[in-house]
């Protein structure tokens, strides 16, 4: 059976009435933070390739514009779709993990040796400044996204109603723009992913 080592005295008092145990509120919490990492990877890589096809469209002439940008508008609806699941899977993480914490709360005054109490408060308080390094790197990647997300659309509306070489003349400022935000996101989401590397491992029965 899969354990996490968190306070190994709460395991002991959690008593046999309540239908989440602490280990399996830890169990809960990295499994959706795992699930939050593969999201926040997907979207960094969908970020690339979708720069790959506004390149394509930009820099590559062609006679007809129409495939590469029905590849880049599917990509742009893509990572659009894919950053409301990450969302939606953040959501769910800080759920769980707001119970665990609230659980660990809670068992810390059940806990009658104050060695024990004093050392299990400390590690809980340093958990959530873990989480809440967590919480602060995916704010900073939802900013970096919306101007990101912004200059696509411009991108897209433009060459919707003038998909011609002067059409796409003129989106290279939003296209040299879109590059540049491309970087500061990806820049956001590789910390997302560091910050869940770190709660995760100090989660995990090694730590």
């Amino acid at each position: 059976m899969k354990r996490y080592l968190i306070v190994p005295a709460l395991a002991i008092i959690w008593t046999s009435g309540c239908s989440t145990t602490p280990y399996q509120g830890a169990e809960k919490t990295v499994k959706s933070m795992d699930a939050t990492r593969q999201e926040a990877a997907l979207a960094s890589k969908m970020v690339s390739e979708t720069i790959g096809s506004l390149t394509a469209i930009v820099s590559t002439p062609q006679e007809d514009l129409r495939p590469a940008y029905e590849q880049f508008n599917k990509q742009v609806r893509d990572i659009e779709s894919q950053a409301r699941k990450t969302k939606m899977q953040a959501d769910w993480m800080r759920g769980n993990r707001d119970k665990y914490i609230d659980a660990w709360t809670s068992e810390l005054t059940a806990i009658q040796n104050p060695a024990i109490q004093k050392d299990s408060a400390k590690r809980r308080t340093e958990t959530l400044i873990n989480f809440n390094q967590v919480e602060k790197s995916m704010n900073a990647a939802r900013v970096a996204y919306e101007p990101f997300i912004s200059d696509l659309n411009d991108i897209k509306t433009t060459l919707s109603t003038d998909l011609t070489a002067a059409g796409v003349s003129s989106t290279k400022g939003a296209v040299k723009n879109a590059r540049a935000n491309a970087i500061s996101l990806q820049k956001s989401i590789d910390s997302v992913i560091r910050e869940l590397d770190k709660v995760t491992a100090k989660l995990s029965p090694s730590s």
